[in-house]
């Protein structure tokens, strides 16, 4: 009956190591020193909050003095510790032992009570062999306390043991930290908090859909304590702990409400996009979380667009599809970025509803603005925008020689019927036609992104004016006498270093296509007066 009355994290609190999850290598190692009779002065659990550190302490706390200890020393198959039935693992249950001290330190941080436990800690045991004293979250210790604390830590009487627990190590200071002997406790897996959810719900006769556990799993990000307490919320909410009602629980959109928001955004929706926003109103729904989904399945839709699994969402609408194929890569990226700026924005005021709601909106609006005159204003001034852009990505990708080329052209129109991006450039380069060919498979997709899908490059080799950087001056007086071959006489002056391959990359690629030397040339000057 005494049970009745605690909720389902105290109740389903860990008694024996048998009954800790997923801490198998900090078990295994307090098990050993129980077995091995061998213990230190000072212990320091650390990890996040939930995971099991306070729980594993108070059961090594009831192993070292359980009545049988001998026995599992001599036969530790056949003789668990703790028994949980003898007077002194009797006394650990009901919390009245009195050989074991447990301190919040959030709660006690002045040297005072450290010096009290100073103190306390010379007397000898009464009921056991040993004394403990378990300080939680210890790290909320005064500066005063930790420096009264040292001298104990470093020699404590041999029938003493402190066992140091805290969510946040780095803030203990070096020199307590360097006084114990440290375990770590990690998360606990998803899969693990879910197999304890089940079998605490088959116990308790709670009924429950699987996906439910899963999704508590998933949002207590490892924390047992919070996963149960979820749990009873869910418990106490509906007489079946599905899905939804964990999502209502914890201010969740299920997965089609997300995807349905997220095709009001992309399909330029705006009064179904304001429905779906004021019909959160009366909700208790979490805005970060909302965002959060919608961040993660625009992640998704980026995933589509260069055919690759999804990560977050496993199965989207049809509807949802159809535009996810008819939306250029540019937009869905540009989307993202805003939603990502968003979340900035909410956590800097107190009136989330109202700024999700226009921020979103504001998406919509700008989409539709980048949709209606994206190609209108490419002779206007974004085409140049929209070529530096391509020039930018594809510096990497395509041969220097068709690279050179590109950045030495200029985009002259755009046809929007035709996707045709049309290109002037020098007329001497009309000899390296073939490379436009060669290098459509690694210059298109980026072609794609900036001027749309299926866009097409027309090249136009025609004399236009460049006004060449002191740099180009140099190579295109050497690109003349590779590709022009005029007839006339020249002067050999020097040759030119042209070691670094960087700074001559167009040079160094003419070379290995046509071979020869380099030098610098004049006209003969005396053949020229004559």
């Amino acid at each position: 009956m005494e049970n009745a009355s605690l909720n389902l994290a105290r109740k389903w609190r860990s008694k024996t190591f048998q009954e800790i999850v997923g801490q198998e290598l900090a078990t295994r190692i307090l098990q050993n020193s129980l077995f091995k009779n061998t213990f230190f002065p000072v212990y320091l659990f650390s990890g996040q909050r939930g995971c099991g550190k306070t729980s594993t302490a108070r059961v090594f706390a009831t192993a070292m003095n359980c009545h049988k200890v001998a026995e599992f020393q001599a036969n530790p198959k056949n003789t668990p510790v703790p028994c949980l039935a003898c007077d002194s693992c009797t006394a650990m249950s009901r919390m009245r032992h009195p050989d074991f001290v447990e301190i919040d330190a959030a709660s006690y941080t002045g040297v005072d009570n450290i010096r009290n436990i100073i103190d306390t800690s010379s007397f000898l045991p009464v009921l056991s062999k040993r004394k403990v004293y378990l300080i939680d979250e210890v790290h909320m210790l005064s500066k005063a306390a930790f420096n009264a604390f040292l001298k104990i830590l470093e020699e404590p009487p041999s029938f003493v043991v402190f066992i140091l627990a805290t969510t946040e190590v780095h803030k203990l200071p070096e020199t307590v930290k360097s006084r114990c002997f440290q375990l770590f406790f990690n998360p606990i897996k998803l899969d693990n908090v879910g197999k304890q959810l089940a079998r605490i719900c088959k116990q308790e006769e709670i009924a429950y859909d699987q996906d439910a556990l899963e999704l508590i799993a998933q949002a207590s990000e490892g924390s047992l304590r919070d996963a149960i307490n979820l749990l009873e919320q869910a418990r106490f909410a509906h007489d079946r702990v599905s899905k939804k009602v964990v999502c209502a629980v914890l201010g969740y959109l299920d997965d089609e409400r997300i995807c349905s928001i997220a095709l009001s955004l992309m399909s330029k929706n705006h009064e179904g996009l304001l429905r779906q926003m004021q019909g959160l109103e009366g909700m208790t729904v979490s805005r970060e979380y909302v965002l959060n989904r919608l961040q993660e399945l625009w992640y998704d839709i980026i995933l589509i667009k260069y055919d690759v699994p999804t990560k977050y969402f496993a199965k989207l609408s049809e509807d949802l599809m159809s535009v996810i194929k008819e939306t250029d890569i540019s937009l869905i990226t540009s989307c993202f970025s805003q939603l990502v700026d968003i979340s900035e924005l909410l956590s800097k005021t107190s009136n989330k509803q109202l700024l999700f709601e226009s921020s979103l909106l504001s998406i919509t609006l700008e989409k539709k603005k980048i949709d209606d005159s994206l190609f209108e204003e490419v002779n206007d001034g974004a085409s140049a925008r929209s070529w530096s852009n391509f020039l930018q990505a594809i510096e990497k990708v395509v041969d220097p020689v068709l690279y050179s080329i590109l950045t030495q052209s200029s985009c002259k129109n755009f046809d929007v019927e035709k996707k045709v991006v049309q290109i002037t450039t020098l007329k001497k380069f009309a000899i390296f036609q073939d490379v436009f060919l060669e290098q459509k498979k690694q210059y298109q997709p980026f072609l794609d992104r900036f001027f749309g899908q299926g866009a097409v490059l027309f090249v136009a080799f025609e004399q236009i004016e460049v006004r060449p950087t002191k740099q180009r001056k140099k190579e295109a007086s050497v690109v003349e006498n590779v590709v022009s071959k005029k007839n006339q006489s020249l002067q050999v002056v020097s040759h030119i270093d042209i070691s670094d391959a960087e700074k001559w990359k167009l040079t160094h690629t003419l070379l290995k296509h046509f071979g020869g030397t380099v030098r610098e040339v004049i006209k003969d000057t005396h053949e020229s007066d004559a």
